[in-house]
């Protein structure tokens, strides 16, 4: 009986893994660019020098990455981020 069993587990391993390899291979060899939508809270004024750098070196460091740097007012914040989060439109990273 077992071996009935494992010779059963072993054919269904060997059927599962022969499906693996049909996967394909344009898929992952897209040459389409990441984008990663970072909103910061009114942080421009003081920090877009920093900001830009930091953003400049994560791309250079990571060619198939783009970030889109957003920078919000206090006040509109929590409007624009619920309105963004509802619209499944919501960014990836938020300061």
């Amino acid at each position: 009986m077992k071996k009935k069993l494992l010779s059963a587990v072993f054919a269904a391993m060997l059927a599962v893994g022969s499906l693996t390899g049909c996967g394909n291979k344009a898929s992952e060899a897209s040459t389409s660019k990441t984008t990663i939508e970072f909103w910061t809270i009114d942080l421009k004024a003081n920090f877009e020098d920093y900001f830009k750098t930091m953003i400049a070196n994560y791309e250079k460091e990571n060619p198939d990455v783009e970030v889109n740097w957003t920078d919000i007012p206090y006040a509109d914040m929590q409007s624009k981020l619920v309105a963004a989060v509802a619209g499944g439109t919501a960014p990836d990273v938020v300061n």
